[in-house]
């Protein structure tokens, strides 16, 4: 009985390490699982930051490029508010001296000379006041974009 007893608790001590170890290997799986688990994690992490800041990118030089050709819209809205300018100018000086030449011909015409000099004048300035609306329209879009 005695051997029975020993051989019982030999064979209790061998499943009990055979235990112990396959709880140790269990635990050793488990911390390569978990580091694994984690290193992926970190990584989808690190791709994520990665496709974000390519994307900030594209929307920083697609604004880049909005605001460049609003620049150029703005500067050729400057040249051709000048150009209309010196048309403006040019005309009130061809209306100044075809009514010259009027007064010096005609001296009843000159009235109706004056109205048709005026309603020029008054179409140009309209205009220039659209170009002037277009143009601060713009150099606000620009403050705005400059945020």
């Amino acid at each position: 009985q005695r051997e029975e007893e020993e051989n019982k608790k030999e064979a209790y001590h061998k499943e009990k390490e055979k235990l112990v170890k396959k709880r140790e290997e269990y635990t050793a799986r488990a911390e390569q699982f978990s580091e694994l688990k984690k290193k992926r994690i970190n990584e989808k992490k690190i791709e994520k930051s990665k496709q974000k800041i390519l994307e900030e990118e594209d929307i920083w030089a697609e604004l880049e490029n909005v605001i460049k050709e609003n620049e150029m819209a703005l500067k050729d809205l400057e040249d051709y508010k000048i150009f209309v300018e010196i048309k403006e100018n040019e005309e009130k000086m061809k209306l100044k001296l075809e009514e010259e030449l009027r007064i010096g011909t005609q001296g009843t015409s000159q009235e109706e000379n004056k109205d048709a000099e005026e309603e020029k004048i008054s179409e140009t300035e309209q205009r220039i006041r659209e170009l002037e609306l277009s143009i601060l329209s713009l150099d606000y879009e620009l403050n705005r974009l400059d945020i």
